[in-house]
């Protein structure tokens, strides 16, 4: 993965980074406690940024489950892959067994 991002672009980057980058995306913040779907959050222990935006999240929203990967920063689908998609095996499971459909 870091080989792969050392070819990238900085004036590329920069691009992504202005126009999908979290700065560029609108706030839902007023709307999370509204949400009546089940919201998984799932962050890296490394990633002390996430890990405290997803614990605001949790007194926010209802229906909201936690999941904090140890020894993983932001990319935990890259850095535990296994552990993620059991957790997202798991969630969905939880989700069908209380009869909800996707």
């Amino acid at each position: 993965m870091l080989r792969r991002r050392q070819n990238n672009r900085s004036r590329d980057l920069a691009i992504a980074l202005r126009e999908m980058g979290t700065g560029a995306q609108a706030s839902l913040w007023p709307q999370l406690s509204q949400l009546r779907l089940p919201l998984y959050l799932f962050v890296g222990a490394l990633d002390a940024k996430f890990v405290a935006i997803a614990h605001d999240m949790l007194t926010t929203a209802q229906l909201t489950t936690l999941k904090i990967f140890a020894d993983c920063g932001h990319n935990i689908h890259l850095e535990a892959p296994e552990a993620y998609v059991k957790a997202v095996l798991l969630g969905l499971l939880h989700h069908s067994e209380r009869g909800n459909v996707l």
